[in-house]
């Protein structure tokens, strides 16, 4: 009996703070509403720095995205993944958040006045629905179908990991830049810089290896001949492949051959880091090793094409194409609002309103139900 008045009084406290929360989150939601409320739409030509609201039909500015559940070419994609995971008695299971992975490129925004250049990164998304399916032991369809494989689909879940981890590097990086040794300053920019794309990309791991590559020669000269003969022949077969173009196909072959010196408990480490260092498909395979366990993915996407509704911070765009690119949308330092929506700007408005007024009303409300629980078991109430 004790124990279960105990799980009531840290069920109401849990819920008591949810509604606390909720209801903070709500008036914050309430404001964005007022701030797209207050900024009224106009065209591309005239829009003046600040806080602006457009809506245009969106295009490339240079590369496109391969979206990892259809194939879609796209500027940007986000996908929901969620795990399936069983209840502790064994008996069913429900969905929970696993990550949600986003990955975008600058692109153009365009009406019938002019074109302006969008830098997507940190863009709150209101899209729709692009497809939704399951991968895994036990999964089901779902009635939208995939173009990638259950097994890119479960090394996808493993990239999209990967993703967060450099996104996480990026910033921290960022973060501590000028605190930098000046010595490793150029280093710490080409850092900055990789880890601001998508990782996984062939870009990316190219990027990588010219980074990774001189150090890890340098680190196998520096090791000097070894006491056991497989060792000492493995370091010299690794050494032979660096005479080659990192990632060229004599690369890998001579990593491949050292690798075979390496005894059998080493060589799963050893294979990894020549994925790492190889920009092949089969290469990569090695290093985003498939995820284990049941999910559900969802895609969202912007698409070239589409028409958006964008409402962010217009600043000066620092690398214009020529006199027609002046200006960029990004998230503003002094007004974060930055919003990429389908809908129409009345949509737009009606939505987060309504959204806000439940979050304020079922926050307090749950708050004040779980408080009158607690008063009224201690007999305050």
């Amino acid at each position: 009996m004790a124990q279960d008045e105990g799980k009531l009084y840290f069920y109401c406290a849990l819920g008591f703070g949810a509604g606390i929360w909720i209801f903070f989150k709500g008036f914050r939601e309430f404001r964005k509403y007022r701030v797209l409320a207050d900024t009224p739409e106009i065209p591309i030509r005239s829009m003046p720095m600040g806080l602006v609201e457009i809506h245009g039909e969106a295009f490339k500015a240079v590369n496109l995205l391969s979206s990892p559940l259809t194939h879609t070419s796209c500027c940007l994609y986000k996908v929901d993944i969620e795990r399936w995971k069983r209840n502790e008695k064994g008996s069913g299971g429900s969905w929970v958040h696993h990550r949600t992975d986003i990955q975008g490129l600058p692109f153009y925004l365009q009406d019938a006045t002019g074109k302006v250049l969008v830098e997507p990164q940190e863009a709150e998304l209101d899209l729709p629905q692009n497809a939704r399916c399951e991968a895994g032991p036990g999964s089901v369809g779902t009635g939208m179908a995939s173009a990638a494989s259950d097994q890119e689909l479960l090394q996808y879940v493993t990239q999209a990991d990967v993703h967060r981890v450099t996104n996480l590097v990026g910033r921290g990086i960022s973060f501590l830049g000028s605190r930098a040794d000046p010595q490793h300053e150029p280093t710490g920019e080409k850092l900055l810089e990789l880890f601001s794309q998508t990782s996984g990309a062939t870009d990316f791991r190219q990027r990588m290896i010219t980074l990774m590559a001189p150090k890890l020669r340098e680190h196998l000269q520096q090791m000097g001949p070894q006491s056991d003969p497989q060792n000492e022949q493995a370091r010299l077969a690794a050494l032979e492949a660096f005479n080659h173009p990192q990632g060229s196909p004599e690369f890998v072959a001579g990593l491949q051959r050292a690798a075979s010196f390496v005894p059998p408990d080493e060589q799963k480490r050893f294979l990894a880091a020549l994925g790492a260092l190889s920009p092949s498909d089969s290469a990569a395979t090695m290093v985003f090793n498939a995820a284990s366990g049941r999910y559900r993915l969802t895609e969202y996407c912007v698409v070239p094409g589409q028409s958006y509704d964008i409402t962010g911070t217009c600043t000066e765009n620092p690398h214009p194409q020529d006199e027609h690119d002046r200006n960029m949308i990004l998230k503003g330092q002094n007004e974060p609002t930055f919003l990429i929506s389908t809908r129409t700007e009345k949509e737009v408005e009606r939505n987060l309103r309504n959204k806000a007024l439940k979050m304020i009303l079922g926050g307090g409300t749950l708050s004040l139900i779980c408080l009158a629980i607690i008063l009224g078991k201690l007999g305050l109430f």
